[in-house]
């Protein structure tokens, strides 16, 4: 289940929860293609967390749905595959390509050009990223492949941005031309974060701007990058305060939202990036100061250590595990319903793959 899913499944749960008496079978009439298996364990996972949460009258109804909803999947199985939308259509055009005969992925694409979009190239890149935890390497990377190809197909032509950030720092930024093969020196990277961070400021965040400059670059985006980014925020934000380091933290905040969902390069790499970005991007957004957004970037860190690659995946649990806890202080089941939901069940994610403490 992707990320995208899993908030149309609790968007749906937040709709039963607050329409009128009566109205819900409607309301799921309405949704029927997100009437499936997963979305009943959602639901059931959410009933449970109200539950332990004391809102008993919440996990019931949910609960009851259920059931209800259980039962009838077991009556009329064929709901499950009937109008399941773009992402099923997606998946079946992936599956079509890895089943086809070399030389024919071509035709199998012209014949689905109305598929091929960004949409398309997020879905091979989550369909990769499970062949190769799967160990099937060989499909991960012919995925990712033509995955690559067709992004750089559909990129959209980026304008020429100013250099606001480089010239804070007194320095330049170069066009979005990749950089020459070898071995990239610090300078470089430094140069590169700044042209990232400006077209992130200029496009509000685009992914269809920010990815194609990210792609023409992958020989930037290592560990030794995070380095960088933390070394130069730590230095700039010292030097500036109020709506300018805010500004600079958003930025910073979003760049790592970018990052963890980047399809392509180094996935270990990327999410370090990711982590280094939230880890400063904390530095300003305090609890205190800027709640909402504290608790955004400590669940979006959780999500960053539960997947994460590098170091020890029990200590790595453990911290997804305090960073969801902590932004649940802010994420209340009565002010933010849909956030509770949502990270509510990513930290059920986190317990159910927890290594450390009683799993009983």
């Amino acid at each position: 289940m992707n990320e995208q899913r899993l908030q149309d499944y609790l968007k749906l749960i937040q709709a039963l929860l607050r329409c009128p008496n009566g109205e819900e079978l409607a309301l799921l009439q309405a949704h029927s293609h997100l009437i499936e298996p997963e979305f009943i364990r959602v639901m059931e996972q959410l009933a449970l967390q109200a539950a332990k949460a004391g809102e008993q009258g919440m996990a019931d109804f949910l609960q009851g749905w259920v059931a209800h909803l259980s039962e009838a999947l077991e009556q009329a199985p064929e709901m499950v595959n009937r109008d399941r939308g773009s992402h099923t259509t997606y998946l079946e055009l992936i599956n079509a390509l890895l089943e086809c005969p070399s030389g024919e992925e071509g035709q199998i694409l012209n014949a689905n050009s109305d598929l091929v979009d960004a949409g398309l190239v997020a879905a091979m890149a989550q369909v990769a990223e499970v062949l190769q935890e799967r160990g099937d390497k060989n499909a991960a990377n012919f995925l990712i492949n033509i995955a690559s190809q067709l992004a750089e197909a559909l990129r959209l032509s980026s304008p020429n941005f100013q250099t606001n950030l480089a010239a804070r720092e007194g320095g330049e930024t170069g066009g979005l031309a990749p950089s020459p093969s070898g071995r990239v020196g610090q300078e470089d990277k430094l140069k590169f974060l700044m042209q990232v961070l400006q077209v992130i400021a200029e496009s509000n965040g685009n992914p269809q701007v920010v990815y194609p400059l990210l792609r023409a670059n992958l020989d930037q985006l290592d560990d030794n990058f995070a380095t960088v980014l933390r070394s130069w925020a730590t230095t700039t934000l010292k030097k500036v305060a109020g709506n300018e380091a805010q500004g600079i933290a958003a930025v910073i905040f979003t760049f790592s939202n970018l990052m963890q969902e980047f399809p392509l390069g180094n996935r270990a790499s990327n999410l370090e990036i990711a982590i280094t970005g939230y880890e400063i991007a904390l530095t300003v957004l305090t609890p205190k100061d800027f709640p909402t957004n504290w608790a955004a970037t400590q669940n979006n860190l959780a999500n960053a250590y539960l997947y994460r690659i590098r170091g020890d995946r029990a200590e790595n649990l453990e911290q997804a595990i305090a960073y969801y806890q902590a932004a649940l202080t802010v994420l209340t089941p009565k002010d933010f319903p849909t956030d509770w939901a949502m990270t509510q069940n990513n930290l059920a994610n986190a317990y159910s793959d927890r290594i450390r403490g009683d799993r009983a």
